[in-house]
């Protein structure tokens, strides 16, 4: 390694230090390590030079474990000026969406599930790839263990959560967590690669913690790695995971009071929602609930407009969706994301709570486009009762299962153990 290292001690990069660092760029190329990024700014790395390398050392600190100090681990350490750039950014996008009222729990378990559902392991993988066992796994959206818990140990300083990352070298990596002074064992790269299994392609925290012979699993045994810390581990209750999963859901699921409106002399029920790419007013006039589109400026005359479509099988500026009406007088609708097969968003107003609701949901069936008029009945009277709704929304990842022959199919077993977190073992 020919370049010279310059370790920023107080961690935070300011313009001065750009400058500085870029004045001494001019003569020669450089390294500048950091511990991590936290409380970095994005923006200050837009402005370095392109021969400048940033090493964040994050769970591959040399000075705090010796086997790290080699060429092979140290290089997977450096980025791009403008990688380090994207990686804060996305970084932050992630934290936007964390309450900061959550627990250290509810924070980690929520940005492992994010990861968990988002990034893929790369079967392919190149030993010479660094992208695969660095925070480069961002752009890629695929990995291998080393850049998973890198990545995840990166998020957790940037939290404040203390997080090791652990590795039996040249065979597998994980963390541990400490929260209230117990530590928690987890393998993200477990839980991604188990996700393939799943049927909705979610995460299920089965390797969350879970295990009391984490260590004594044979790619976790790191009793020879001299570097390496054997922690008296904790697992955590389900009571607690059942809690804290509850919390960091919610964000999965959106309400708002509906309001009230005069239009033709009608009373109208509605609620406005934005989802990724499309605005929507769900409003109820006459007890038959319509989905409409909504654009700023709108008169509430262009907005609440009756018709007999339950579906928008004639205006393609609308999302897929279907108005399904149970039998106890109750409706809801049905949105297809056209990005993930087998996902929709449940839409309902509940005149009782006086809120809008909205909810992803799971299924292998066609919710959109049922095949049968009874299959149809089955679908809003039974598959998505509101009592099983809310039940599979909070403990089965919003996994509703689907019908087949006019039954709700459901594998028992395997939704008690793998998709509901309450009960799983």
């Amino acid at each position: 390694m020919s370049k010279r290292v310059l370790r920023v001690e107080n961690n935070i990069l300011s313009l001065t230090d750009t400058i500085k660092l870029n004045s001494i760029a001019k003569n020669e190329d450089i390294i500048v390590e950091i511990e991590n990024t936290k409380g970095q700014n994005s923006q200050i790395f837009k402005k370095f030079s392109n021969n400048i390398t940033i090493s964040i050392l994050g769970g591959l600190n040399y000075v705090d474990k010796d086997k790290y100090n080699s060429p092979e681990y140290r290089e997977s350490t450096f980025y791009k000026p403008k990688e380090v750039a994207g990686i804060i950014q996305t970084f932050e996008s992630i934290e936007r969406e964390i309450d900061p009222s959550w627990n250290q729990l509810e924070k980690a378990m929520y940005v492992y599930k994010v990861f968990v559902e988002n990034l893929n392991y790369n079967y392919n993988d190149d030993d010479s790839i660094y992208e695969d066992r660095n925070l480069l796994v961002l752009k890629n959206r695929k990995g291998v263990c080393a850049g998973f818990s890198i990545l995840y140990k990166e998020v957790m300083d940037r939290l404040g959560i203390p997080c090791e990352y652990q590795n039996m070298q040249h065979h597998h990596s994980w963390n541990v967590l400490k929260i209230d002074d117990k530590y928690i064992p987890v393998d993200i790269t477990y839980d991604i690669c188990e996700k393939l299994s799943h049927r909705d392609n979610k995460c299920h925290f089965k390797y969350f913690g879970t295990n009391q012979d984490f260590y004594n699993d044979r790619h976790h045994n790191i009793f020879n790695e001299k570097d390496e810390t054997v922690f008296q581990i904790t697992t955590i209750p389900e009571d607690v995971l059942r809690e804290a999963y509850q919390h960091i859901i919610k964000i999965k699921s959106y309400k708002t009071p509906i309001k009230d409106e005069i239009c033709n002399n009608q009373q109208v029920k509605y609620a406005m929602h934005q989802f990724d790419n499309f605005n929507i007013c769900l409003y109820q006039m006459d007890n038959q609930l319509y989905l409409n589109k909504y654009q700023e400026g709108m008169s509430k005359e262009e907005v609440f407009i009756p018709n007999n479509n339950q579906s928008n099988v004639d205006d393609i500026t609308l999302p897929k969706f279907k108005i399904y009406n149970r039998d106890d007088n109750t409706s809801f609708c049905i949105i297809k994301d056209e990005e993930t097969e087998g996902t929709y968003f449940y839409c309902d107003l509940n005149i009782e709570e006086n809120s809008y609701r909205s909810y992803k949901v799971f299924s292998e069936s066609n919710l959109i486009q049922p095949r049968t008029k009874i299959e149809e009945k089955t679908i809003a009277n039974k598959l998505l009762s509101q009592d099983r709704l809310i039940r599979k929304v909070d403990h089965f990842n919003g996994y509703i299962g689907y019908v087949k022959n006019n039954i709700i199919m459901a594998d028992e077993q395997f939704e008690r153990e793998t998709l509901n977190i309450v009960n799983r073992k």
